[in-house]
């Protein structure tokens, strides 16, 4: 089908090649797609949940993340080791024009999930440290003071690969700062003011609020 025939084409044949090319590709090209985000879905499935620390080396980070799988269990029926799983993604869609547009970018999802995560952990320290600014009027001097009444445990940094805790720090004015190193994996020291879809570092400077005045019982507060 896909060599040329003269005898019948003639002159238009090329065109008649080229139509036959695009048939068969838009026969095909939905289906390889399909069978290639099954891989990736197989692959990521049992490490995307896990904090980086936790997870396999990626032997692969653009658009796609292929992790190393583990070689004491057995690759489930039909699964490609993950380098023919990055041979595969470079040979179909490193060139191709529809790559962003026929297969989901797995690095920016997986990203925005860390990156969400982290806030998550932030949010918990923030949440615990104005409960303590309420009781004692100003903000911890760290989180260790936040265990065990606000806290079960000092919060882990979720993106940081060796299991760091989230950084703090209560500053001189008496605000305070709780951060995750961000995606570059770089401690900016708490630069989390940054608005840019890359954050430096992520997550949330605390301001201090007035202590609310006691009400007398039985009367109304102006």
């Amino acid at each position: 089908m896909m060599y040329p025939n003269w005898n019948i084409g003639g002159s238009i044949e090329p065109l008649l090649l080229a139509g036959k090319r695009v048939l068969l590709w838009s026969v095909g090209q939905p289906e390889l797609t399909l069978r290639i985000a099954r891989q990736l879905l197989v692959n990521n499935a049992d490490q995307i949940d896990k904090p980086r620390r936790f997870r396999r080396k990626a032997v692969r980070a653009k658009e796609q993340t292929v992790y190393e799988v583990d070689p004491a269990v057995q690759r489930k029926w039909g699964q490609l080791d993950p380098t023919a799983l990055e041979r595969t993604l470079e040979a179909t869609f490193s060139k191709h024009w529809l790559k962003n547009a026929s297969i989901y970018s797995g690095s920016q999802m997986d990203t925005s999930r860390q990156r969400d995560d982290a806030r998550h952990s932030a949010l918990n320290v923030v949440l615990a440290s104005q409960q303590y600014q309420r009781i004692h009027g100003e903000f911890p001097s760290s989180m260790e003071l936040l265990v065990p009444k606000f806290l079960n445990s000092v919060p882990i940094d979720p993106i940081d690969a060796a299991g760091a805790p989230l950084r703090y720090r209560r500053e001189t004015d008496g605000t305070a700062v709780v951060w995750s190193i961000g995606m570059d994996g770089v401690d900016d020291g708490g630069d989390v003011e940054v608005k840019d879809l890359i954050d430096k570092d992520v997550g949330y400077r605390i301001r201090l609020k007035p202590r609310p005045e006691t009400a007398t019982p039985g009367i109304r507060p102006e």
